[in-house]
């Protein structure tokens, strides 16, 4: 049961609440009069908390999602809402209120037919005196285009990048899945490839083995042990907490060793592009928002986005269990598939997608 507060009579009684309802503009229902079960707000994801402003609209668009809940007005006023001082989120031109608007454009333009999109537009730039930066109106889905190429799903060609991919091996039976699968990829990369392995528990003649037996001619292999780490963290190498031995366990250890043993090897690329992953991972079935691309090309067009649009750093989906705890993760992988999806679906982009404000 989801019930709403009225802060003034003034406004009209609401008949129909639905996803539609909160596209365009708030219909007078705020975060401050809004009472809501915790199951229901659990199963709408809660509040997204990367966004500024227009959190009360994003999370009742997810709210209403489910038709099947019951809503009721109340006629108390049990909440007064102080408008007048400025240094408010909703004043025009409000840093907080332009990253808000700008992530909840990004994030729920699939959503709007074209009516409502330059309704939206106009709202926004009438009430709140922002304009978006949108993107051609011919951009789709995976921001690809056919060109008639060897490989048809990308336009425009990707500079020179040496790739280095850095894994941690702890287990012998992934790792030679992880080889395999390795195998599938890197002989297509264009120029120069490494791999950057660290061990935990495991002797590297054994890995040594699995590589002779792929025979990957054209990938650099460095290999790091344990004794490697230790010696690096006791010279001061990893910084002050991995100075002390106590600390040198778990995720945040693996991952500072492995990331500053790849960064070593780097120095002297011509322009270097660092893939870290995780042992556990199939790279020929790695997958992108377009459905047509698979394997090297999804790798491939991932790159050729990042290199178009000047993003330094991007983060992938990962099917399967998260490396910490997954109450920790859950919500955000899943808000952030339930968007990709959608994306997918939709066909097309009006804004870029993860532009900061």
């Amino acid at each position: 049961m989801i019930y709403q507060i009225l802060k003034d009579s003034i406004y009209p009684c609401l008949i129909e609440l639905q996803c539609d309802s909160f596209l365009i503009k708030n219909p007078h229902i705020q975060g401050s009069n809004l009472f809501v079960r915790m199951d229901s707000f659990l199963a709408a994801g809660g509040f997204d908390e990367s966004i500024l402003s227009c959190t009360d609209r994003d999370f009742c668009i997810r709210l209403f999602e489910n038709k099947n809940h019951h809503w009721k007005r109340l006629n108390q006023h049990l909440v007064h809402h102080d408008a007048r001082k400025s240094g408010r989120i909703s004043d025009s031109n409000s840093k907080r209120k332009t990253q808000g608007i700008q992530r909840f454009a990004m994030k729920h333009q699939f959503r709007m037919a074209e009516e409502q999109w330059d309704e939206f537009l106009q709202v926004t730039k009438e009430r709140f005196g922002i304009e978006l930066d949108q993107l051609d109106s011919h951009t789709v889905t995976g921001l690809s285009k056919e060109r008639g190429t060897e490989n048809p799903h990308f336009e425009g060609g990707i500079e020179h990048y040496d790739l280095t991919i850095g894994v941690t091996f702890s287990d012998l039976g992934l790792a030679e899945k992880f080889v395999d699968s390795l195998k599938k990829i890197i002989p297509k990369w264009p120029h120069r490839t490494r791999l950057v392995a660290c061990l935990h528990k495991i002797n590297p003649s054994e890995i040594d083995s699995i590589f002779q037996k792929a025979n990957l001619t054209t990938l650099e292999i460095i290999i790091y042990d344990e004794k490697s780490a230790t010696e690096l963290a006791n010279m001061g190498g990893l910084g002050p907490w991995f100075s002390n031995e106590k600390y040198r366990t778990g995720v945040s250890w693996g991952r500072c060793v492995l990331h500053r043993k790849t960064l070593d090897q780097i120095g002297n690329d011509n322009r270097p592009l660092i893939w870290i992953l995780d042992e556990d991972m199939q790279l020929h079935l790695c997958n992108s928002s377009d459905p047509n691309c698979k394997g090297f090309d999804a790798f491939l067009q991932t790159v050729w986005h990042m290199e178009k649009f000047g993003i330094d750093v991007g983060i992938g989906h990962v099917i399967g269990d998260p490396p910490i705890h997954p109450l920790f993760t859950l919500r955000t992988q899943m808000l952030d598939l339930h968007y990709s999806r959608m994306m997918e679906k939709s066909g097309f982009l009006r804004i870029k997608w993860g532009l900061e404000i």
